[in-house]
């Protein structure tokens, strides 16, 4: 099953495995990702001839790994190789059922014996008395082609547990990864190493890759995000062949990936959300450092902030549709101008030549507008100050309307309390507006007024979250 808990944490340890020891101004830490599982030991693995890089981390119950993606003109090259060799052992008598992988990858993980030292390693773990042999579990995680790297070494690490009579559960988590194999490969990964999740960007160019006819042939799982809030766990071939359009390397970028991610938690406080959506956000952030620090960055929104609005019912989608609109234009003005402020590789280029496609001004590289963190005293969410709806269009008026118009500023404003909220008005103001009603100690109203009754204020959180989260 599919666990979103999952996969925000393996985007941290994929994130982090790029500045490990090369990012001495990097805002990851290896005591953050640690934390997210309790590890209590670490080892970095880095094969120099052809630059693969490793990080592996354990405690009595957990071991995670996370490979690094292309980060040099090594691993670029290692990408290029993409001729297939048979996968030892050789095994299969046809062409198209012998298993066989992408060269370059394949020297990649194999480098000076890497394979085998970390197998060996990961083997020597399993069967210390230090750790619970019985009840381990082993996260393998890796962006672009470090995915590959994880996919590769999924399959040998859960073989090579089989052969040592020690196998144990194994989940395998990628973001952007390119196919690996053929067909042959694949059938055999999907016996091998069932629980494997690629995360796949929208048009992620790398994920993309053509399959050249039967040569390739992705394994495992496909969870299908973007930034728009959706995500499909596993679409069929028509919700593929639906969403098929341009490839963007601006989505292969991990700072991409966290946007779309957050969308995704955002998108639960809107009408896209799942059930128990809400609840489950708010025990993710409980839990987790990094998603507490993605939304209070990217966001605003603190845990009580969210604990607020998952109390609010009918009144939250709302609110979230505004907080969702005031990210996507922030994501679009000002993180481009500046790296990731929690992930590598945000790539400010793409997102300007996007601008540059629709024909609209770039902007000016100026620090972003600081962002209006929740209140959580006297008032909701003031999320209307950077979503304020569009001016309307000009239209002649009649004399009532003219009247209107010239009356004093204060009769207006007070007239506006009394009066129910329309669709165009600031999501703010009504808000206020439903808050002061029920304040006074108004019971019940009709359903054009958008009244709550005093009892309906409060939902229960109990047993509810993000379907998958919290494994």
């Amino acid at each position: 099953m599919f666990c979103f808990e999952t996969a925000m944490n393996m985007l941290y340890w994929s994130a982090l495995v790029y500045d490990y020891e090369e990012a001495l101004d990097s805002k990851l830490s290896l005591d953050t990702a640690m934390s997210l599982y309790g590890l209590e030991h670490s080892e970095l693995f880095w094969e120099k001839a052809l630059d693969t890089k490793l990080l592996m981390a354990w405690n009595k119950h957990t071991i995670v790994m996370a490979f690094r993606g292309t980060a040099s003109f090594a691993n670029a090259l290692a990408d290029l190789q993409a001729w297939q060799i048979a996968h030892p052992p050789a095994r299969g008598f046809v062409f198209r059922h012998r298993p066989r992988v992408h060269l370059g990858f394949w020297k990649s993980w194999t480098a000076n014996g890497l394979n085998k030292r970390v197998c060996q390693r990961i083997m020597s773990i399993l069967r210390s008395p230090d750790v619970d042999s019985e009840r381990v579990k082993v996260y393998i995680t890796g962006h672009s082609l470090g995915g590959a790297l994880a996919t590769l070494a999924a399959h040998e690490l859960r073989a090579t547990a089989r052969s040592y009579g020690v196998d144990r559960e194994l989940a395998c988590y990628t973001f952007g990864a390119p196919r690996v194999g053929n067909h042959a490969f694949a059938r055999e990964f999907n016996e091998v190493a069932p629980d494997t999740w690629h995360i796949i960007n929208d048009q992620d160019v790398v994920a993309k890759a053509p399959k050249f006819l039967i040569l390739y042939k992705r394994a495992g799982h496909r969870v299908v995000i973007n930034k728009m809030g959706d995500m499909i766990v596993r679409p069929s071939f028509i919700e593929i062949t639906m969403r098929n359009g341009s490839s963007s390397v601006a989505h292969h970028m991990l700072g991409s990936y966290q946007r779309s991610l957050l969308a995704i938690l955002l998108a639960q406080f809107t009408k896209k959300r799942f059930s128990g959506g809400m609840a489950g956000v708010v025990r993710l952030a409980t839990s987790s450092e990094p998603v507490q620090e993605l939304l209070l960055e990217e966001a605003g929104l603190d845990i009580a902030a969210l604990r607020r609005l998952s109390k609010w019912g009918a009144l939250a989608p709302q609110i979230g549709a505004k907080i969702s609109a005031t990210l996507r234009r922030r994501t679009t003005g000002s993180l481009p101008t500046r790296r990731s402020p929690s992930l590598p590789g945000s790539g400010h280029g793409s997102a300007n030549g996007r601008r540059r496609a629709a024909g609209r001004p770039l902007p000016t590289l100026t620090a972003p507008e600081p962002l209006t963190r929740i209140s959580l005293s006297g008032e909701l969410p003031s999320v209307a100050e950077h979503s304020a709806e569009p001016d309307q269009k000009s239209s002649p008026m009649d004399p009532e309307q003219a009247t209107h118009r010239n009356a004093p500023e204060k009769a207006r404003r007070g007239d506006r309390g009394d009066r129910s909220a329309s669709e165009g008005e600031p999501i703010r103001e009504r808000e206020l507006s439903l808050r002061e009603r029920y304040a006074a100690g108004q019971t019940s109203g009709s359903g054009g007024d958008g009244l709550i009754e005093r009892g309906a204020l409060m939902k229960s959180e109990t047993a509810v979250q993000l379907p998958g989260a919290g494994r």
